[in-house]
């Protein structure tokens, strides 16, 4: 928020709680062919409300409460909290800046007369949400003075500056996010970018459409594509059933004409269809999904609609992963686990007794592990073939738990708590190259990296750092590859990150020591941090891996899972797998 001037300070706090108010009435008004404007709700619709003003005869404080409290009513430009302030003030407040959230508001009375108010307001910054409809994780704190006037015989704020301040529970209950999809630099995959958009779904396709032209969040670009751009450019949303009403909502479809998208090739055109479908999909707006190029069917196959099934292969949801199947690292080998028991996994990684960690690449048909050496007492990266042999690829006094990019070629690894090494095996010959990662984009956010996961679609990687979740882009610069554009995902108060890994394209399942909840499920963006089922589990939660639909956790006593279609959370409870009990075994998935 740009700081305010001396009287705008006076008003600033009042402005920027009242603003988290008036957010959700901004959005009723967008006109549809609008840049996306993120103001909605989180997990329901605001309810349709009228525009009333203040009661009347309220004292200054009792008037600055009520002003802090109207952020739900959804009528156009914040109407509702401007009459709460001064005609002059009214006019001149510039609500569409970005808007910050903070928590642990405070309102202090300062000075009061027959005609003036002062009162102080402190809170704690966490975030803003841009003007793109992207959150950015914010920290520090905020202090502003707020002046009200009498006027009429009516207590009014007389100066607001430029932005909005929203309380982050007021925030959760009046945005909603949504997940754009931008393909991955090989067009294998879809990476999500989350946006908090207004809620108003008669505008939603428009916006989400729109915001998808934009493209993604600069710090995102760099490890993804936008088949929105290059020349292409959509056309605003219409109901492809061509009758009158709002578009993406009920049974009309959607139809976009892409101009420019007549140049494109066959593999372009079926990316280009993928990430427009599965971005609305993404946010329940239902098809068939009419998409054309300059004027004509995208695809001749699907001239009279596409659904989902026709972008199937990039479809965000499915882990390919998920067919492999569980195994385990137990009594330092290798052993498959299914409901009849346990597998010794023959070849190399089966047959040692040192293994501390493993994990498998996404087809399940190449192991990277960590195998201690007693006699060096040093720990060794092992790549191999599962089933086959292995290659130590590099030696350390600590090696994190490996993870694999989706390429299936190349896994991840920490050296002594820093180095960041990339070990790509050609399938072929079998020969292991090995590269040191650029880890400068991680300067300043700590130490000891002690937890590396490379996101399903390669775009990121969520690392644990001196006790924080850290979450990085991966990208490839003049043949190097990077992480950059770093941010920390803040966790709840007093919590300690010990393990995690991604739940989803855009969450984060971490086990946490010393807060108030021993699971976490943490938005990538950093905007949801909510405490997890740990129903059944017994603390400290080591190694956490999870797929798609699955996710088990190592507790004090054994290897725990949870499927993802159980029942609502108060009735999630996390259950044994069998054969796996002992304090010596950590699940081993793709990934």
């Amino acid at each position: 928020m740009t700081r305010p001037t001396n009287a705008g300070r006076r008003v600033a706090a009042a402005a920027a709680m009242a603003v988290a108010a008036l957010q959700a009435a901004s959005c009723a008004s967008l006109p549809s062919s609008s840049s996306p404007v993120p103001i909605g709700t989180l997990d329901r619709a605001p309810a349709e409300q009228t525009i009333t003003p203040p009661q009347p005869r309220r004292a200054p404080d009792q008037l600055l409460q009520d002003f802090l409290t109207v952020g739900n009513a959804p009528a156009g430009k914040h109407a509702q909290a401007r009459q709460y302030l001064t005609k002059e003030a009214a006019a001149h407040w510039d609500d569409s800046a970005r808007i910050t959230i903070v928590t642990d508001t405070a309102v202090l009375r300062e000075s009061q007369s027959d005609s003036k108010a002062t009162y102080l307001v402190r809170a704690n910054r966490v975030g803003q949400l841009l003007d793109n409809g992207a959150y950015k994780p914010d920290n520090g704190s905020l202090e502003l003075r707020i002046e009200l006037v009498r006027f009429g015989g009516e207590w009014r704020i007389d100066e607001l500056p430029s932005g909005v301040i929203m309380d982050r529970q007021l925030f959760q209950d009046s945005y909603r996010a949504h997940p754009l999809y931008f393909p991955n630099a090989a067009g294998t995959a879809l990476a999500p970018d989350m946006r908090w958009f207004c809620n108003d779904r008669n505008a939603l396709a428009t916006q989400l459409v729109a915001a998808l032209a934009a493209g993604p969040r600069s710090g995102l670009a760099p490890a993804v594509r936008n088949m929105l751009a290059g020349g292409v450019t959509p056309n605003p949303p219409t109901r492809a059933d061509g009758r009158p009403g709002p578009v993406g909502v009920g049974m009309g479809g959607v139809r976009i004409d892409f101009r420019g998208a007549s140049a494109l090739d066959q593999r372009s055109r079926e990316i280009l269809a993928a990430q427009v479908i599965w971005t609305l999909d993404g946010s329940r707006v239902p098809g068939g999904y009419q998409l054309l190029a300059d004027g004509k069917p995208l695809d001749d196959r699907y001239a009279s609609g596409w659904t989902v099934a026709e972008v199937a292969m990039l479809n965000p949801n499915v882990d390919s992963g998920v067919d492999v199947g569980l195994n385990a690292v137990r009594a330092g080998a290798l052993v498959q686990v299914d409901n009849t028991g346990l597998a010794q996994v023959p070849g190399y990684f089966g047959g040692t007794a040192a293994m501390q960690s493993a994990a498998l690449s996404r087809d399940g048909k190449q192991v990277a592990a960590v195998v201690g050496d007693r006699t060096r007492r040093t720990q060794n990266l092992m790549v191999g073939t599962y089933g086959g042999g292995a290659a130590p690829v590099n030696a350390a006094a600590r090696i994190t738990r490996p993870s694999w990019s989706p390429d299936n070629r190349s896994v991840w690894a920490v050296l002594d708590t820093a180095r960041v090494v990339r070990a790509t095996r050609d399938p072929s010959s079998g020969e292991v190259t090995t590269a040191d990662v650029d880890t400068a984009g991680l300067a300043g956010l700590g130490k000891q990296i002690s937890e590396l996961r490379i996101s399903r679609d390669g775009t990121r990687a969520a690392m644990i750092i001196d006790g924080r979740v850290v979450v990085a882009v991966v990208v490839l610069h003049n043949g190097r590859w990077a992480l950059a554009n770093a941010h920390p995902v803040p966790l709840r108060p007093g919590a300690q990150a010990l393990s995690l890994d991604w739940s989803s394209g855009h969450d984060l399942l971490v086990s946490t020591a010393g807060g108030d909840a021993p699971l976490v499920s943490a938005q990538v963006d950093g905007a949801v941090i909510e405490p997890f089922t740990s129903q059944n589990l017994i603390p400290p939660i080591g190694t956490i891996d999870a797929t798609a639909t699955t996710f088990y956790a190592k507790d004090n006593r054994t290897v725990m899972q949870l499927k993802n279609n159980d029942p609502s959370n108060k009735d999630r409870y996390w259950r044994e797998v069998p054969y796996l009990a002992g304090v010596d075994v950590v699940p081993v998935l793709p990934g």
